[in-house]
């Protein structure tokens, strides 16, 4: 009992250093939350719904770096952050983490269709992914994204995506 309750505060600690000044620590303490791995991505989770700016930046950040599908519902939702450091690390982990990722992502870009914003963002992370079962997947939905199609096109060609996924 003793040894969780340490290390659940040294994580804590860790989490708490992702909001410091200092640049430093800041790095540090990233590169000690990735040698931790997946252990500490429901904590980065809770981060990335911080109010706190640079908490859901960092978070955002490290859990690139692990990669763990977990994440996915939680990196989803940061696509839509107002922050646009929070935005592009969200795509760099998605894109990073691949078929995982892939469905959630689709049924966001369905609900938001309308948004050019969103397709924008769809479209950077099917872009940057480098899983070649998941390009060859999704080709013709990021040829519809790639051609500013209508709203209309771009939603059955995710569905089609989809369908094709389950």
């Amino acid at each position: 009992m003793q040894y969780t309750q340490r290390y659940d505060a040294g994580i804590t600690n860790l989490l708490q250093q992702l909001d410091d000044l200092d640049s430093g620590k800041r790095r540090q303490a990233r590169e000690q939350l990735l040698a931790l791995g997946r252990h500490v991505t429901s904590w980065l989770v809770v981060l990335l719904a911080s109010r706190r700016c640079r908490l859901r930046r960092e978070a955002a950040r490290v859990l690139t770096g692990i990669s763990d599908p977990r994440s996915v519902p939680a990196l989803v939702t940061a696509l839509t952050d107002e922050d646009a450091v929070v935005r592009m690390w969200a795509v760099e982990a998605l894109a990073r983490l691949g078929r995982p990722a892939l469905i959630a992502l689709l049924v966001l870009l369905i609900e938001h269709v309308d948004d050019p914003e969103m397709r924008d963002r769809v479209h950077e992370v099917l872009k940057e992914c480098h899983d070649r079962r998941v390009q060859m997947q999704v080709a013709p939905l990021y040829r519809e994204l790639s051609r500013a199609g209508g709203a209309c096109d771009v939603a059955e060609a995710a569905e089609r995506v989809i369908k094709t996924l389950v």
